[in-house]
């Protein structure tokens, strides 16, 4: 329940985050803030949030037995009996919210995809921000300063992936061999003088 300030950089490594409970000091810090990921803009790392809408419906009975989708939204049913349709995707910055145009985009490509939910019942809608980088891929492992690790970037595989993620920046962060994030390093993203830095770290870590 703490929010994260900044990070703390001391003789050219992390050594600790400073929240509004007081500063947390620690041999390895991660970054897995999603879409706040970039909080700290002396550890700038490029993702950005994108909100994404979604209607709860319930029919009078079950409709779907399995997940049904079109290139508008996709429908997914749950086990008590109520639809969920999604999502949006609306690069508004940290706006959480739910709005009249977007509840209305996902109905109305709901209804065209099973005219039958027209006479479901409304439950609710709510909106969540996704951490997307530029490129779609996350963002894995070293950053340009020592100490100081990146797990962001899943836009909308985040939970799918928190799994094998969380493994991978463990063995990271203790320094076993990390050879698979190579492909999501920040690197991608860095003029070739930072990605010198970024290599000094990565070493640091195996």
């Amino acid at each position: 329940g703490a929010a994260a300030r900044r990070f703390v950089v001391a003789e050219g490594r992390c050594r600790a985050v400073e929240t509004d409970r007081g500063t947390f000091e620690a041999d390895c810090v991660v970054d897995a803030a999603g879409a706040w990921a970039a909080f700290d803009p002396e550890a700038p790392v490029p993702v950005s949030p994108v909100r994404g809408q979604i209607v709860r419906l319930r029919p009078a009975e079950p409709l779907l037995p399995c997940v049904v989708e079109s290139e508008d939204v996709y429908l997914v049913p749950r086990p008590d009996g109520s639809l969920l349709v999604g999502s949006t995707q609306e690069r508004v910055g940290f706006r959480k919210e739910v709005t009249g145009k977007g509840v209305r985009g996902l109905l109305d490509a709901a209804l065209a995809l099973v005219p039958s939910l027209a006479d479901a019942r409304f439950v609710g809608a709510w909106a969540g921000l996704r951490p997307a980088s530029p490129d779609g891929w996350p963002i894995l492992g070293a950053s340009a300063i020592p100490g100081l690790l990146f797990a962001t970037g899943h836009f909308r595989n985040g939970i799918l992936l928190a799994p094998i993620t969380a493994t991978l920046l463990a063995d990271a962060a203790l320094g076993a061999p990390a050879r698979e994030l190579a492909p999501f390093s920040a690197a991608r993203f860095r003029p070739p003088e930072e990605n010198r830095r970024l290599r000094q770290a990565e070493r640091v870590f195996g």
